[in-house]
C-alpha cells in the first residue's frame, strides 16, 4: 500500500501520538499500539520539532516546476449534467475531437 493509498481508505485511523524521551507514546499516555510488519502511515509534526536544520530544510522546501507549457489545452471526460449552465458553452463535445 503506497502512503497515498492511506487519504482513500474508509479503514485508516489517526494515532495521537507525542515524543517522550526519544520515544513516541500515545498521546494519552499508553504505549504504542502493536502494529503488523509492513504496516504504512504518515507522521505529521511541526517543523519546528525536527532538531536536524538540514532536514528540516529540505522537507519544508516548496518547489513549483511547469507541469504544462502555458497554454496547452487539457481534455477530460465531464459529465455536462454537473457542469454549471454558465460554464457548458467551454465544452467541447467528444464528436467534435475525433
Amino acid at each position: 500500500m503506497d502512503t497515498d493509498d492511506l487519504e482513500r481508505s474508509a479503514s485508516s485511523v489517526v494515532l495521537p501520538v507525542r515524543m517522550v524521551d526519544g520515544v513516541f507514546e500515545l498521546a494519552f499516555g499508553a504505549p504504542l499500539p502493536a502494529l503488523r510488519d509492513g504496516a504504512r502511515g504518515r507522521l505529521r509534526v511541526a517543523a519546528s520539532a525536527i532538531t536536524n536544520e538540514e532536514l528540516r530544510w529540505y522537507l519544508e522546501r516548496q518547489e513549483v516546476v511547469d507541469f504544462l507549457p502555458s497554454g496547452t489545452e487539457v481534455r477530460m471526460g465531464v459529465n455536462p449534467d454537473r457542469v454549471p449552465k454558465e460554464l457548458r458553452r467551454h465544452l467541447v463535445s467528444s464528436s467534435a475531437i475525433f
